[in-house]
């Protein structure tokens, strides 16, 4: 990543993450702390951007270095749309759909996998392996174990420059 980009990011992470501080001290102070921690979401929200203060603190302190495992903590800063989907009513809507249409996708997934597991078994029958097949050859040319085959079937399909030696067995 070219410096520029770099320091872009890093001005970036330091003004969202002091946003999000001045905003955490703003609802501590106009709730209270106890209306304030009666909210899951409120409670996770003050533990990532306190996460992130530490975080900038050691990557602004001199002769300290900054450990990856805190940048972890800026993975959990993307589930703070959960909190935007929960009030906003028309994505949550449609967070909803999606949820629905994937359990529908992934019976389709398994069928189309039990379809390329059928047609691989169906291939170690039809060109099973020879008896003079040495270990020279290369193993994902062939039919010779139900993982090389199936990958083999789904590579085939789109136009493999090497399709004559997936042939060549």
């Amino acid at each position: 990543m070219p410096d520029s980009v770099a320091r872009g990011t890093d001005y970036c992470n330091y003004f969202f993450t002091m946003y999000f501080f001045v905003e955490m001290i703003t609802k501590v102070t106009g709730l209270g702390p106890h209306l304030y921690v009666s909210d899951n979401f409120n409670i996770f929200d003050a533990l990532v951007t306190i996460a992130g203060v530490v975080e900038m603190a050691l990557a602004l302190a001199p002769n300290v270095e900054s450990s990856s495992a805190m940048s972890v903590f800026r993975a959990f800063r993307l589930l703070r749309i959960f909190r935007l989907a929960r009030s906003w009513k028309s994505l949550n809507r449609i967070i909803n759909v999606l949820l629905v249409s994937l359990l529908s996708v992934s019976w389709l997934t398994v069928l189309l996998f039990l379809f390329i597991f059928i047609g691989g078994l169906l291939g170690m029958t039809v060109r099973p392996i020879p008896a003079d097949y040495s270990l020279t050859h290369d193993v994902t040319a062939s039919f010779s174990a139900v993982l090389w085959l199936q990958a083999g079937l789904l590579h085939c399909p789109w136009s493999d420059p090497a399709l004559p030696a997936w042939l060549d067995v």
